[in-house]
């Protein structure tokens, strides 16, 4: 098994050159300024080799190392290859001698009468630049580094010492359990107290917390590495999408011979992080101030599930990537992983010659493939992220860091092909073509209308379809209420009875009224006094038309329900509907609201999402525990923006997702005009009966965008961006 730090197996400039020399010729001398230290990693042994003063660490395998420690200037390679020879387990060929010169070379560990020409070093120095200005010019991603941290940071070794000593990896084992069988005794608390996604506090707390978290995580790592032995050179600040994250190297760190002292500076940053969500949940449990209660929460969510997702996540070159390879004794991991994937797929998809050497090639090609796929998870998240978060800048950046992975690869495929090194297998012309020709089809199947799917995401509120408010048509005091809230009606069901006295008394008065008339006009229509009689008529109909406004008003004693459906408080803040009995209810009053079973969902739309709406097919909804239900409809949107909350739940301060703000007249509205959409809904077969109004949910519309318009939405972007500039030059 070979050991050789990352980027040792691509063939560079200097090893070519050392190819075409006569080894049994050439002097190599170490540079001065090298520290060695030796490292086991099961029954391997290697050799670290520290530059300081380029701030880099570089691991060798046994018989590497033994070559290496014999270039004194005095010697020739050829001669210490064969003093080699005599004592390696795995001898190193000629081949391999030439590698690992080139690679002493390149990276300035050693100098030779050819590597100190000034043609050499320059064209040696200008490679770097290139490589360097390649791996930070990265728009996603930027690197600065700013301050040298230990002198800052040497008051504090007596401290680092006595923390990351035994004692004090004892004390944090301590913490770390009770907080550990805290947090599960007070599982259910924890989950309830849980801040929701559309608090308004919360976002501002989480960038709060993840900010103190990140310069407290890379502090600890610095003063593990001090008392480790090492000394971290560099402290800075890297833009990860443009949010600042702090840095500090610690990779001298990698000379300690000690592999637990090794894995606990990996493990520091988290060791430090699980102290504070400790901590963050005793001030949680203790406090009485809910601000406080809710900070301290966040603090600790934030302090163990990012740390979960990033840190301790062992595919990506974080705390648990080096954490995993001082476990399971692996120097290099995922250069020796990428290297292996690299030349399988190479074999299998170009036909190229691979042989493998690797004693423990399956743990390597897992690791390999499943951080492949990691990486491609998390890069495509970054640019979706970059383009919903920046807009057209997104859309840039993300195109830009396309076009550099796509070109890198291009640019080296092209050598490969039209001028290969004498020692590299040449590309096979007929597997290029067959390539070629699945990615042409795959070009004009997208020309032809190839589809991805297209989400557009919403937070709504279930709203009852119909909701009728059953009022006093005829003032009265609350005698009866038929029914309790919950109950289902039908159309007509008497729902209440209410009594007045008054209109009782003035009913049977009418009445009495009405059939006295009524015999004094038979009677003169009888005698013949004709004017007599036509005077009694009239009376008696305007007795009449009072008559019967009055039974309506008895009538409207008895409250009916206009439709079908489940009785509801008017207003929630009211208490038991059985609370109206004995009350006086005036002409109007609401005393019940009957909702029908049929419901919809009542969602805010921004301009943008307004404007995609009009492209979404089918719309689903989706509530926490109920399987997902279609719309019947297509939705109902209001014409204009407007500042209206169309439903109370809606607003932030009510826990919807809408920010809301004061109005005139006290009144709540929305603080940027949305438009409102009425989504009705059908009850699937999967559900038994309608989601309860007032549930938040998550409403998706779909619609299948042709991939080709992304990519004409894509160019349209960045030729409207050189064209604008270009305009902006020709005024100046």
């Amino acid at each position: 098994m070979r050991v050789m730090p990352p980027g040792f197996g691509l063939v560079s400039l200097a090893a070519d050159t050392f190819r075409t020399l006569d080894l049994s010729a050439v002097r190599l001398r170490l540079r001065e300024g090298l520290q060695f230290a030796s490292q086991r990693f099961g029954d391997d042994i290697c050799t670290i080799i520290e530059d300081e003063a380029a701030g880099q660490c570089f691991r060798l395998d046994r018989d590497a190392s033994d070559l290496v420690a014999r270039l004194d200037g005095r010697r020739t390679v050829g001669q210490a290859l064969a003093e080699t020879a005599a004592t390696a387990r795995e001898p190193l060929t000629e081949d391999e001698a030439a590698r690992v010169c080139g690679w002493l070379v390149e990276n300035d560990l050693a100098v030779s009468a050819t590597s100190t020409r000034a043609e050499r070093l320059e064209e040696r120095r200008s490679k770097r630049r290139r490589r360097e200005r390649a791996g930070k010019f990265n728009p996603l991603a930027i690197r600065l580094p700013l301050f040298d941290p230990a002198p800052l940071l040497q008051p504090l070794a007596p401290l680092a010492r006595v923390l990351f000593g035994r004692l004090g990896l004892l004390l944090w084992l301590a913490i770390v359990m009770a907080g550990g069988l805290f947090a599960l005794t007070h599982a259910r608390e924890l989950a309830a107290a849980r801040p929701p996604v559309t608090s308004q506090h919360l976002w501002p707390m989480v960038a709060l917390s993840l900010a103190l978290l990140k310069i407290v995580h890379e502090l600890a790592h610095a003063m593990a590495c001090q008392a480790a032995g090492g000394r971290p050179r560099q402290a800075g600040v890297l833009l990860l999408l443009f949010v600042p994250l702090p840095f500090v190297d610690v990779t001298s760190a990698w000379a300690c011979p000690s592999r637990l002292r090794r894995m606990v500076v990996s493990a520091a940053g988290m060791m430090v992080e699980a102290v504070v969500a400790t901590g963050a949940l005793v001030v949680w449990y203790t406090t009485r101030s809910p601000v406080v209660a809710e900070a301290a929460l966040t603090l600790a969510l934030a302090a163990t599930v990012v740390t979960v997702l990033f840190n301790a996540n062992p595919l990506m070159r974080f705390d648990g990537y080096y954490l995993l390879v001082d476990a399971l004794a692996l120097p290099n991991l995922a250069p020796r992983a990428q290297s292996l994937v690299r030349g399988l797929l190479s074999r299998v998809f170009l036909g190229l010659p691979y042989r493998v050497e690797e004693r423990r090639w399956p743990t390597l090609l897992l690791y390999g493939l499943a951080a492949g796929v990691w990486k491609l998870i998390v890069w495509g998240s970054i640019l979706a992220a970059a383009c919903l978060l920046l807009g057209g800048a997104g859309r840039l950046l993300a195109v830009a860091g396309l076009l550099m992975t796509v070109g890198v690869g291009l640019v080296r495929g092209g050598r490969r092909i039209l001028k290969p090194k004498p020692q590299e297998h040449p590309l096979r012309w007929n597997v290029i073509g067959g390539w070629a020709l699945l990615a042409t089809a795959a070009c004009v199947a997208v020309a032809a209308g190839v589809r991805r799917p297209a989400t557009l995401r919403l937070t709504g509120v279930v709203a009852a379809r119909e909701s009728v408010a059953v009022r006093a048509a005829t003032a009265g005091f609350v005698r009866d209420l038929v029914v309790v809230e919950g109950d289902h009606v039908a159309a007509g069901e008497l729902v209440a009875v209410l009594e007045n006295p008054r209109v009782a008394e003035r009913l049977e008065r009418l009445q009495l009224e009405h059939r006295a008339t009524a015999l004094r006009a038979r009677t003169l229509h009888v005698q013949g006094e004709l004017a007599a009689w036509q005077a009694a008529r009239d009376q008696l109909e305007a007795i009449g038309q009072r008559l019967i406004e009055t039974q309506q008003q008895v009538e409207g004693l008895q409250l009916r329900a206009p439709i079908a459906g489940q009785i509801v408080r008017p207003n929630p803040a009211v208490g038991d509907l059985a609370e109206w009995r004995g009350r006086y209810a005036a002409t109007g009053s609401e005393l019940v609201r009957i909702e029908s079973s049929g419901r919809e969902v009542v969602a805010l739309l921004d301009a943008d999402a307004r404007e995609r709406s009009r492209a979404v097919a089918q719309w689903t909804v989706r509530a926490p525990g109920e399987p997902y239900l279609v719309a019947s409809e297509p939705p109902s949107m209001t014409p204009r923006l407007s500042r209206r909350v169309p439903h109370p739940l809606l607003a932030a301060s009510m826990g919807g997702p809408a920010a809301v703000r004061e109005g005139g007249g006290g009144a709540v509205e929305l603080a940027s005009p949305a438009a409102a959409m009425r989504l009705p809904l059908t009850i699937s077969s999967e559900a038994a009966t309608p989601l309860p109004a007032g549930l938040l949910v998550t409403v998706r519309g779909e619609f299948a965008r042709p991939v080709r318009q992304d990519l004409a939405d894509g160019w349209d972007l960045v030729w409207r961006t050189f064209t604008a500039a270009e305009r902006r030059s020709q005024l100046r």
